[in-house]
């Protein structure tokens, strides 16, 4: 997902800031015609493969690229240390100036839960939930976000296990909501199901937008009250 704003220094240009960059960015951000050079900054919510598997191309093409800055990375802090560690340093780790770490390749902004961050101008907030919930009781966060643009208040979930009691406050106060929804006939315990989303009530389900879905048959959403399913390339003006 790219969050867009005017950038007052390029003539017609945009600042982009991804949230999240995951092992197909390269590919996906190719297929609007875009490339490093045009992600100013990255959110990461969670350290699964598919949330941050491609900062280490992030990191690396801008890192030998001159006419590049580095991009911002905004962080939960409790994931900084991790990302480096369990996610990047294996292949990051050796340059060419001896030991890297996180910083030679990215201007990284911890954020803390309950304090609000900004870029560009747009206030956000970390909404942390729940994403997996082992036998063991051991748990993994994902940090959705609260965005506050200049018409619209929306709510992105990250990867979130159906939880409507603690969602609900979330739900309230958003204009639109950006959900996860697995699709699959079995279900994951790590994502929001569709026939979970289905038990929400109606006026809850005529603001929400529906993604992370897989492949294959998808259910008709907008005749079940939803607002339909994110396509690629697809705007949204907040």
């Amino acid at each position: 997902m790219l969050l867009e704003v005017p950038d007052d220094m390029v003539e017609g240009g945009l600042a982009r800031l991804l949230i999240d960059c995951g092992s197909d960015a390269r590919r996906s951000l190719a297929v609007q015609g875009l490339s490093q050079g045009d992600v100013e900054g990255v959110f990461v919510s969670h350290l699964h493969g598919d949330h941050v598997g491609g900062l280490e191309w992030l990191g690396f093409t801008t890192y030998f690229d001159p006419t590049l800055a580095r991009p911002r990375l905004f962080i939960p802090s409790c994931l900084e240390r991790p990302l480096w560690d369990n996610c990047l340093k294996g292949g990051m780790e050796v340059l060419d100036h001896g030991l890297g770490n996180l910083s030679d390749f990215f201007d990284v902004e911890t954020l803390e839960p309950g304090r609000s961050f900004s870029w560009r101008g747009i206030k956000l907030d970390l909404a942390p939930t729940e994403h997996l919930r082992s036998d063991d009781g051991s748990t993994m966060t994902s940090f959705g976000l609260r965005i506050s643009g200049p018409r619209l208040k929306a709510y992105f979930t990250s990867d979130s296990r159906f939880d409507p009691a603690n969602l609900q406050a979330h739900y309230d106060w958003a204009d639109v909501i950006f959900h996860d929804c697995e699709t699959t006939g079995r279900r994951s315990a790590a994502h929001t199901h569709y026939l979970d989303l289905l038990t929400l009530p109606h006026e809850v389900r005529g603001r929400m937008w529906l993604y992370h879905y897989q492949s294959g048959f998808k259910p008709d959403c907008k005749a079940d009250g939803f607002l339909g399913w994110v396509e690629t390339g697809q705007v949204f003006d907040l």
